[in-house]
């Protein structure tokens, strides 16, 4: 999407397109439509300086929630004190327009709430087999040629060529021959794969002619064969177009981008990765110094074989990863910065959690209604940061599955009890508070028929010791509890922590040039939803500290750090081992057992127990 907020506020006010549109939180901007860029106006810049390069500019500020309610509204000059930012608005839109996507492709991943890759080849290969019946000739051979493409003169009659398709990137040393006449013509189809993103072009556009059609946004698209060359080249000519990257472009394309330009590679990565190469860091065009090395000596310096082959294909466009067409979230948060003015006293704390609560049940209700079942998170985590010494705390528990009407007011109680867990902790002040924050973590999928007593019931601590006493007994208490993961590597100390499993040691029969098959990937978002909190620079606190003290918990018994909404499950795992040892007799000693009757050759080994 093109300035996707600024864009929303726009049309939500009724303005032209040509009305310069900022969205603005307290006093900065947090996006800027393109009418207002060409006045110099940029995204994080003061509303006051914005008004002066472009008095004309409307600036729309975002919804919010106000101290004490739990729903939001488009307030007049909200402060940043008694107000707290809402994106709601955006996720609405953001579904709007998925709803039309998904009607172009059945195999779509959302990326985040303006952004999604759409896999087009199922409703390509169906309308070219239709464009061009003697495709349906070849047989199920793969290794047979395919039929030499129609001439470009043919396709032009029948329609088929690249005009209002968007803008293609230039195929270099481009001389062949055609009717004839020796031209020298960028926009020749020569191959069935420049038809195959030609009929991609034409279905890109057609959606997003049918998205400004109903809802009045503009958005751009990227045309390739892989997914990482797609989202770059999407951005490459905004707003409100496309662009188009062929296989002979490619390699074209790629020489003008850097490493971190890439999706996946950009951040502490991308730059660790070039440093690890010997490479620079600040170059544009550094792809060309990475296609310059080989695998092998990309894997002598980064000393890993799953990013060596990530790297290695990125920079020519080869990487191909499968997309995700449900996106289930692992946790949400709300939370707001007191570090202005902190919180003096529980009232004022307790009518924040009012807000986190509130907006923590819609947006759980929305997620269900969007993946048309019933997800429901685990566990409820209070994070608190006391203001001056800074002091992090957090403190979580279960949380019962209620009914849709009393989750709102489930979430609000536990908030609540958990702050008095926090207020009477010994020696520990907790007010007052610069930081404060309610989130949700394990979310499970209900199953589908159970009943309403089944799902919306509150599952005890007896309850809990007694399941794992019973699965002890009958020797199935690792189907119930996992094995505690490794500690998680500190960040910053090697390239191998952005990888979750360390990649097994090469036997001697490995080639290094051997392609790495990916196993099939567990069901995991891109981005959770809370980066979107993130990105809008609505917090001082940077992830690794957000990740610091939110999403971890350390073992006493292990004395390291695990995933906060694990910490009961790895609590029982730990009972279940001690049961275990003590109801778990000795081993009796094995011995060999001779057979009598038998000949010296017939004899068997037959081992006692």
């Amino acid at each position: 999407m093109d300035a996707f907020f600024a864009q929303v506020e726009q049309v939500r006010l009724g303005l032209p397109p040509e009305t310069p549109v900022a969205c603005r939180q307290w006093d900065g901007l947090i996006a800027v439509g393109y009418a207002a860029r060409s006045s110099g106006i940029t995204r994080h810049m003061r509303a006051s300086e914005a008004q002066k390069l472009c008095p004309e500019l409307v600036m729309a500020h975002a919804a919010s929630f106000k101290r004490g309610e739990d729903k939001w509204e488009y307030h007049p000059n909200p402060s940043a004190d008694d107000y707290k930012i809402s994106l709601d608005p955006y996720r609405h839109a953001g579904k709007k327009v998925l709803n039309i996507v998904k009607q172009y492709s059945s195999v779509v991943e959302k990326a985040s709430v303006d952004e999604s890759y759409l896999d087009l080849g199922p409703r390509i290969f169906n309308e070219m087999m239709v464009a061009f019946p003697q495709l349906h000739l070849l047989d199920n051979d793969l290794d047979n040629f395919l039929p030499a493409p129609p001439r470009p003169h043919e396709l032009k009659i029948r329609g088929y060529n690249w005009d209002d398709l968007g803008v293609l990137e230039i195929v270099t040393d481009v001389s062949r021959f055609d009717a004839d006449v020796r031209v020298h013509d960028d926009t020749l189809v020569t191959d069935w794969d420049d038809l195959v993103l030609m009929f991609g072009a034409r279905i890109a556009k057609k959606m997003r002619e049918q998205v400004h059609s109903e809802l009045k946004y503009t958005c751009s698209a990227g045309i390739a064969r892989c997914r990482s060359v797609a989202k770059l080249a999407s951005a490459q000519n905004k707003p409100n177009n496309q662009t188009v990257v062929r296989a002979g472009a490619l390699n074209n394309y790629l020489k003008k981008k850097s490493l971190t330009d890439i999706g996946g590679m950009g951040g502490k990565l991308g730059e660790e990765v070039l440093e690890k190469l010997g490479l620079d860091k600040e170059s544009k065009d550094n792809i060309t110094q990475v296609q310059a090395l080989s695998k092998q000596q990309i894997q002598q310096k980064l000393q890993n074989s799953t990013l060596t082959e990530k790297v290695y294909s990125l920079c020519r466009g080869n990487l191909y990863r499968g997309l995700k067409t449900r996106i289930e979230l692992k946790s949400m948060l709300s939370a707001k910065n007191f570090s202005r003015v902190p919180l003096k006293d529980r009232k004022t704390a307790e009518m924040w959690l009012v807000v986190f609560a509130g907006e923590l049940a819609m947006r759980i209700v929305e997620h269900e209604k969007e993946l048309g079942t019933c997800r429901r998170p685990k566990t409820v985590s209070l994070q608190h940061v006391r203001f001056k010494p800074t002091v992090k705390r957090s403190r979580q528990q279960e949380l019962p599955l209620v009914h849709t009407n009393k989750l709102k007011e489930e979430l609000f109680a536990a908030g609540v009890k958990l702050l008095k867990q926090i207020e009477n902790e010994p020696e520990n002040d907790a007010y007052p508070i610069s930081m404060l924050s309610l989130s949700v973590t394990g979310f499970v999928e209900l199953p589908a028929g159970a009943s309403i007593g089944h799902f919306f019931k509150t599952i005890t601590t007896e309850a809990r010791e007694k399941a794992v006493e019973e699965k002890v007994k009958s020797q199935q208490v690792n189907t119930l509890w996992n094995k505690p993961k490794e500690e998680k590597k500190s960040a910053g100390k090697d390239i191998t922590q952005f990888f979750a499993k360390k990649p097994k040691e090469k036997k001697e029969d490995d080639s290094s040039d051997k392609p790495i098959v990916p196993k099939p990937e567990e069901k995991k978002p891109s981005r959770s939803e809370a980066d979107d909190y993130n990105s809008s620079s609505l917090f001082v606190f940077s992830d690794d500290e957000m990740d610091e003290y939110i999403d971890t918990f350390t073992c006493e018994k292990c004395d390291k750090k695990y995933p906060i909404d694990e910490e009961m499950e790895h609590s029982d795992w730990h009972v279940a081992v001690e049961l275990s040892k003590a109801m778990k007799p000795e081993p009796k000693p094995m011995k060999v057992v001779k057979p009598k009757g038998k000949g010296k050759g017939d004899r068997q080994a037959r081992l006692a127990f």
